[in-house]
């Protein structure tokens, strides 16, 4: 621990600073005649921001079939393509970016922002794990290097925004020989928005769409020890 203080009744006592959401174990391995340690607090610095040019590929069964650019980022509920409006399942964003010049083995972390709801981060081919609460962090040190590097990020959202999107329409006009719940036939087209045919309706289309993907701000930040 960065700070702590031995107490006169035989306790201790460690101060954090913790995020929302976050969560760490604390272990004392072995015994100490230090009395305690005070450091400089650690410092998040922004090194590089990467909010804009996302290509974005999604499931071509349950949405668009080519990548979609996304200019900046904004939830997938407020795009103006129906495909991506009401899309549920995994899109991969994929990004290009050149690391500043930092000194050799500082730490740098990946801070995705917002994420609806949950997103595995893989740099240069390397898998740097699965995300599902905030902090939506990650220590990218392992994986970065100088020039071009390429960043994927699988964001996956609910099923709900899927579920309201096919309440817009009337699949039993469209499948007049197909009764609620019952799968079709295997011979048959789907429709260009209905993607799945439920006994049981949950959502409704006029429901609020819940708010999807990676929304952000996305950046990448370099520790340093501040006042």
């Amino acid at each position: 621990a960065r700070n702590w203080k031995a107490l006169d009744d035989g306790r201790t006592e460690v101060r954090f600073d913790m995020s929302t959401d976050g969560s760490l174990f604390v272990a004392f391995r072995e015994p100490t005649r230090s009395k305690g340690k005070q450091s400089p607090p650690v410092k998040a610095q922004e090194l590089l921001s990467l909010n804009t040019d996302w290509s974005v590929a999604f499931d071509p069964q349950w949405g668009p079939v080519a990548p979609v650019k996304f200019d900046t980022l904004i939830p997938w509920n407020e795009h103006a393509n129906k495909a991506v409006k009401y899309f549920s399942g995994s899109a991969v964003y994929h990004k290009s970016f050149t690391l500043p010049k930092v000194s050799k083995g500082a730490t740098l972390q990946l801070d995705l922002g917002q994420v609806d709801v949950m997103a595995r981060v893989t740099l240069n081919g390397k898998d740097l794990g699965l995300l599902w609460c905030s902090p939506f962090q990650v220590d990218i040190s392992s994986a970065v290097k100088s020039g071009t590097n390429e960043l994927e990020i699988e964001v996956t959202n609910l099923w709900i925004n899927r579920m309201i999107g096919d309440g817009a329409f009337k699949y039993k006009n469209i499948y007049p020989k197909i009764r609620d719940g019952q799968p079709l036939p295997a011979n048959s087209k789907r429709s260009t928005y209905v993607f799945q045919f439920r006994g049981r309706n949950s959502w409704e289309k006029n429901d609020a769409l819940r708010s999807s993907g990676l929304i952000g701000p996305v950046r990448i930040t370099i520790q340093a020890e501040g006042e």
